[in-house]
């Protein structure tokens, strides 16, 4: 077996995109009141065991980034901290390294603000948008 390569290790055993091979910390919680697509900012219901799909209203209770849709009552799994890979988003394409905060035209995307208030960035850019989806890593709230 010596000299062997894997020459596409990122797709190699059907790992295929940066939600497979990045660090995720993930909590499952219960959607609330509408049905969740994957990808979509979510925030925290007032009951703290649910979610639902964030406002466009960028707020500090945005919590992270739903892996899988899904419907009401249903459990879905939230990046609450990493990497979650082709994140649609609105407005100007980020570069890598911009701030991300909910977008304020479409509920659930992310749109770029490198001077967010307090408590509204979701994370940032890990590299350039494209096509209308970006990396992103999900972090603490940056405070401008």
């Amino acid at each position: 077996m010596a000299g062997k390569v894997i020459t596409n290790p990122t797709g190699a055993y059907g790992v295929t995109g940066a939600d497979q091979t990045g660090y995720q910390q993930v909590a499952t919680f219960t959607v609330s009141t509408a049905a969740i697509a994957a990808k979509q900012v979510v925030q925290i219901d007032p009951s703290g065991t649910a979610v639902r799909v964030a406002t466009t209203t960028p707020n500090v209770l945005q919590t992270g980034i739903s892996l899988a849709p899904g419907a009401v009552g249903q459990a879905v799994n939230v990046v609450i901290q990493g990497l979650v890979g082709s994140v649609p988003y609105t407005g100007t394409a980020p570069a890598a390294g911009d701030v991300l905060i909910q977008s304020a035209t479409t509920a659930g995307r992310v749109a770029v603000n490198n001077t967010p208030g307090l408590g509204q960035s979701i994370g940032i850019a890990v590299g350039a948008g494209a096509a209308g989806v970006v990396d992103v890593w999900v972090g603490p709230k940056y405070v401008s």
